[in-house]
């Protein structure tokens, strides 16, 4: 296997020793080498990304990632993350406090190509939204329907497939109320289906030639896939303990534990279960041997073998609009 463990310390030390930005460009480069995903329709289905944050809540000492003061004041470190739909790796990530707002951190992540995802934090500023499209990105964003403003240019129609998938909407619009501040033209999708508590207002730069709308709902849909990965994220990166609290340290950590994920995912074909984390742990803490190390890879990869199914879900049966 070729690995080493390292002391804490030695870990600690670190923050001091190297800038966290070159394990962002390792991360970034692991990403880019992977090879493209050609999907229906001609969709590059490697380019989609979801985009969201979550949460950590440090300890109370680490002045630099103040949040929010609620009866006292709370601390927290904030990723924000580029999710690869395609494969399930994270294709990006930077680390703040807890008050960096998504926007703005999606901002400094920006690539022309990308195809961004994401829920209504990013549609609610217009401007934004007109932002990603002239930086050459794809986006599909939920609006805050509450305050929507929009004036209807074009009313596309809606095949039997939009209707299955629960669009009752597919328009070309103008957003924004004033005339000196209105922004598009965009695509407006209202997907609105029995089981949902409310109507879904989303908007893409998409044209129905390139995306119908139910394919653009099933990609909404499919947002959710993040909270899982958020999820294994966690038991991966627990953070009970941070090796170092500064900044940049912490940074570190976040780092290596993106890229663990994705060189582990790479070799498994799947997320590694929490089985071969554990037998990760114990060969660093040097309980377990490096035979015993590769035989519970060589399990993992056999299990991933038998259970492993199709990705994308219902991006299988994208169908462009004729």
């Amino acid at each position: 296997m070729g690995t080493l463990p390292a002391s804490l310390g030695s870990f600690s030390e670190a923050q001091s020793l190297f800038d966290a930005g070159l394990l962002q460009a390792v991360l970034e480069r692991l990403v880019a080498d992977l090879p493209p995903q050609p999907g229906p329709g001609g969709v590059d289905l490697s380019a989609l990304r979801v985009v969201d944050s979550t949460l950590w809540y440090v300890l109370p000492r680490m002045d630099w990632a103040t949040w929010r003061s609620q009866y006292k004041d709370q601390r927290a470190v904030r990723l924000h993350i580029k999710y690869r739909l395609a494969d399930g790796l994270p294709a990006g990530g930077l680390p703040s406090n807890g008050v960096l707002c998504e926007r703005k951190a999606l901002r400094q992540q920006l690539k022309a190509g990308e195809f961004y995802i994401g829920d209504r934090n990013y549609g609610m500023n217009y401007r934004y939204i007109e932002e990603l499209d002239s930086a050459g990105c794809g986006f599909l964003m939920r609006l805050r329907q509450n305050h929507v403003k929009v004036e209807t240019l074009e009313e596309l129609p809606l095949s039997q497939g939009d209707i299955e998938a629960g669009v009752c909407r597919d328009e070309r619009v103008m957003l924004g109320q004033r005339a000196l501040c209105k922004r598009g033209p965009f695509r407006l999708v209202v997907v609105d289906r029995p089981d949902m508590e409310e109507p879904v207002w989303l908007v893409s730069n998409q044209t129905a030639e390139e995306l119908s709308a139910g394919a653009l709902a099933g990609l909404y849909r499919q947002r959710w896939e993040v909270e899982g990965f958020f999820r294994w994220l966690k038991c991966l990166l627990p953070c009970r303990h941070w090796f170092a609290e500064s900044e940049n340290g912490v940074a570190i950590q976040i780092y290596a534990a993106l890229i663990c994920a994705v060189l582990l995912t790479r070799r498994l074909g799947r997320r590694p279960s929490k089985r071969m984390l554990e037998m990760m742990a114990f060969h660093q803490m040097q309980t377990a041997s490096e035979e015993e190390l590769a035989e519970a890879l060589q399990l993992e990869v056999g299990r991933a073998t038998r259970v492993r199914k199709p990705r994308y879900g219902s991006l299988q049966n994208w169908k462009p609009s004729s």
